[in-house]
């Protein structure tokens, strides 16, 4: 098995630890207006604070389904 197919099957274990320790966590970033400078809406970010590898953005640990043709 290639180098990245283990490393996927290790992280896929991490995840299921990962919810039993709470390591996922929300940030809120704040969508403003540039016009008048205001804030007019939040976007809600899914993070998960790996213990080894650090804060993970979801494309880290969501698999994405690659289209048939």
């Amino acid at each position: 098995m290639g180098g990245e197919a283990m490393s996927l099957i290790g992280l896929e274990a991490d995840l299921h630890i990962a919810l039993d320790r709470h390591e996922f966590g929300l940030l809120f970033q704040p969508i403003v207006d540039l016009r008048g400078g205001r804030a007019v809406g939040v976007e809600t970010l899914l993070r998960w604070q790996h213990p080894v590898q650090g804060l993970l953005t979801p494309d880290k640990f969501l698999a994405t389904r690659k289209k048939r043709v």
